[in-house]
């Protein structure tokens, strides 16, 4: 009997292991160890961080920064990234308040061109302590330690183009007012490459009067109005930029002054249609190119983001554009 019941153990123990041996196929195989399906938020990790963008220029009246605006918003919503956008209005103060904002807001970057080079380094400091990387556009901050790129126009070469004009404009030489902005690197080198290159004349100019009209339009009137009356025979105003120009060409037209030449630098389209305008005083431009200029800013701040290469200054090439050569760059829009 004890036999009989030792047979059957041993029996139903060796059932029982081709049982469970049987449950088990494919050892080995991935079917052994299958993968774990990656759920929704684990593949939104790897896909690209949303980067925040924060815009700030002097001033968004000046279609120059708008168009810049648009070239690099443009950019960041293809590649899904925040853009915040704050204007200045030519207030360093506002600035100020505005950029104190966007670190609250949680940007990651900010695209800068001051409106003083110098009142900005406040800003600067507090920007690097939130570890917020700068990217500086078009007039270069004093304080460049701070930044992590410049990108801008050649203004050195801008302003070589308007003395070329005006030597050939005025081949007896002549008498020359300025209009500048102390506060802004990019005109300071305009007006510094200007004059440097007016040295070259065979017969001489005279700077009768410069004044520091901040680069807008109602300050440059006020301030043309008063060279006017100091001066009956300014023979050309050189203007830091096109919104000075157009303030400029108000108080000429309001004096009803005939005969002098207005240049200016920026290329925008309204300043591009009225070379074409036979009662205007508006002479020349030397075009810069804002939408190529933010393309180039949006590679670099990518670059930084992603921790690649990139170059840390970059200058875009600029052009003359008079009555004689406006309608081969067109007066519909910027480059």
């Amino acid at each position: 009997m004890k036999k009989i019941q030792r047979f059957l153990i041993i029996t139903l123990i060796f059932i029982l292991g081709i049982s469970l041996g049987g449950c088990k196929k494919n050892v080995g195989t991935p079917e052994d160890n299958p993968v774990k399906e990656e759920s929704e938020d684990e593949t939104q990790t790897e896909e690209k961080e949303q980067t925040v963008i924060g815009f700030s220029v002097i001033d968004m009246a000046n279609p120059f920064y708008k168009a810049l605006e648009n070239s690099i918003k443009e950019e960041a919503d293809r590649a899904g990234d925040t853009f915040i956008s704050k204007d200045s209005k030519g207030d360093a103060n506002i600035q100020a308040a505005n950029i104190a904002e966007m670190i609250q807001e949680g940007i990651n970057v900010l695209v800068l061109t001051p409106v003083d080079n110098e009142a900005i380094t406040e800003s600067l400091k507090a920007l690097k302590e939130a570890k917020v990387k700068v990217i500086n556009v078009d007039s270069k901050v004093k304080e460049t330690k701070y930044v992590e790129a410049f990108i801008g126009s050649d203004n050195d070469k801008a302003g070589e183009l308007l003395a070329e004009e005006t030597m050939k404009r005025f081949p007896n030489g002549g008498k020359v007012a300025i209009l500048e902005s102390q506060a802004q690197n990019s005109v300071v080198s305009r007006i510094t490459s200007y004059e440097s290159g007016l040295t070259k004349a065979e017969k001489g100019f005279e700077v009768v009067e410069r004044k520091d009209a901040g680069g807008d339009q109602e300050s440059a009137k006020a301030a043309a109005l008063e060279m006017l009356a100091n001066h009956g025979d300014i023979d050309v105003f050189i203007c830091g930029n096109d919104e000075m120009a157009f303030g400029v060409q108000s108080a000429v037209n309001e004096k009803n002054v005939t005969g002098i030449k207005i240049f200016s630098i920026d290329g925008s389209p309204t300043i591009k249609a009225e070379l074409l305008n036979p009662e205007s005083s508006i002479t020349a431009t030397v075009a810069q190119a804002p939408i190529t200029m933010g393309k180039t800013t949006f590679s670099v701040l990518e670059s930084i983001v992603e921790g690649k290469e990139f170059e840390s200054e970059s200058t875009e090439p600029v052009y003359l554009v008079t009555e004689e050569n406006v309608d081969v760059y067109g007066t519909d829009g910027w480059k």
